[in-house]
């Protein structure tokens, strides 16, 4: 799942645990895309409401996706 930031210049897997090339890519940000990212993070997560799932179902969900990358990727 992508994040997409800055009217669609940037996207990133994560924030709050950024890849290698996410870190990247915030890196090669100026300080003020880097502000405005970061406010634009904070707004969409002050108006993002709650969700359904429970933070049990949230970890199982977690769990078995990692499980399955875990097997898609073994040799």
């Amino acid at each position: 799942m992508s994040q997409t930031y800055l009217n669609g210049r940037i996207h990133l897997t994560s924030l709050a645990a950024p890849s290698e090339e996410d870190k990247r890519i915030l890196n090669s940000l100026s300080e003020e895309d880097r502000r405005t990212l970061i406010a634009e993070a904070l707004e969409r997560a002050e108006t993002s409401g709650t969700g359904e799932r429970t933070p049990e179902q949230i970890w199982e969900a977690a769990k078995a996706r990692a499980s399955q990358l875990a097997s898609k990727h073994a040799v």
